[in-house]
């Protein structure tokens, strides 16, 4: 998995030094994450808009719209302004399932100005220990914030 998360590092590569194509990276940058983890994977962006977590940009099937702070994974990391990655979804109360392939879950908060604006999302459809890639998801995720 390390490899894969390195390839999407070098594939995006220079996407943040031009801003003017900011929505088209962003997309891109979600579907080369999608492509790469894999068809049954899930990759998306919830925006933090008045009180709630909103969908936003995403590879992957229809999804929750609106995710409260503090509740399931996406809710929980905006809430604690941390990583918060879970191996195994089924192991835990507080999920919420929007697809019933996910299987495991990495949530990274996406910051403007010092302030948390949003949460980078990526659902896996196998029990998955993240704990060897949060450096490269956490790269991946600073990439993000400058289309944010």
């Amino acid at each position: 998995m390390k490899e894969i998360l390195e390839n999407i590092l070098l594939a995006i590569k220079g996407y943040e030094k031009d801003e003017f194509l900011k929505e088209a990276h962003l997309g891109n940058i979600l579907s080369f994450i999608h492509q790469n983890l894999g068809k049954d994977s899930w990759v998306g962006i919830y925006r933090f808009v008045e009180g709630k977590l909103i969908l936003s940009s995403f590879q992957g099937t229809p999804a929750c719209e609106i995710i409260k702070i503090g509740k399931g994974v996406v809710g929980t990391s905006f809430a604690n302004k941390e990583v918060i990655y879970v191996n195994d979804v089924s192991k835990i109360e507080n999920y919420i399932c929007c697809d019933e392939k996910a299987k495991s879950e990495i949530c990274l908060p996406l910051y403007k100005d010092d302030n948390i604006v949003a949460i980078l999302d990526v659902d896996l459809p196998f029990v998955h220990d993240f704990k060897e890639e949060i450096d490269l998801y956490s790269k991946i995720a600073k990439i993000v914030e400058i289309f944010l």
